[in-house]
C-alpha cells in the first residue's frame, strides 16, 4: 500500500539491491516502480546514474538502507532511513530509524512520514474514509 500511495501523489520509487531475484523484479514491476537495479554490490554508481537520469539532487532523495553497502548513499541523501532491524553501524548514519523492520512495513512507515510532512497524507486518507 505504501508504494501505491507514493505513486498516487507522484513520488518516484525504486530499488537498488545487491541480490538478483526474479521475485524482486516481478514485484517491483507489479508496483510500477520507476527504477529497478539488481546485482548492484556497489550501489553508489547506480545511485549517481539515477540522479543524473532523473535530474535529481541528493537533498530530494529519501533512501532506506540496512547494511554497510548503503552507507555511502545514506550519507548523501536528504532523508536517510534505516529499518528497525538494520545493522547498528549502518543505522547511525540514518536521520530516522523505523519502528518496523524491513519487509514488515518499514517502507510504508517511511512513505507515511513523507506524505504527512508534505501535507498529502490527510487528503489521501479522506479518499478512503469519506
Amino acid at each position: 500500500m505504501g508504494i501505491h500511495l507514493a505513486r498516487k501523489v507522484g513520488l518516484l520509487t525504486g530499488i537498488i539491491t545487491g541480490r538478483k531475484s526474479e521475485a524482486v523484479r516481478r514485484r517491483a514491476e507489479e508496483l510500477f516502480m520507476d527504477e529497478i537495479h539488481q546485482k548492484a554490490l556497489d550501489k553508489l554508481p547506480v545511485y549517481e546514474r539515477i540522479l543524473k537520469k532523473r535530474s535529481l539532487q541528493d537533498r530530494e532523495i529519501c533512501y532506506v538502507g540496512d547494511d554497510w553497502v548503503d552507507i555511502p548513499i545514506l550519507r548523501r541523501v536528504g532523508l536517510a532511513v534505516a529499518p528497525a532491524d538494520a545493522d547498528p553501524d549502518t543505522s547511525r548514519f540514518a536521520h530516522h530509524q523505523t519502528r518496523r523492520p524491513g519487509g514488515r512495513g518499514a517502507i510504508r512507515e517511511v512513505i507515511e512520514i513523507i506524505l504527512r510532512a508534505q501535507g498529502k497524507w490527510q487528503p489521501l486518507l479522506d479518499r478512503y474514509t469519506k
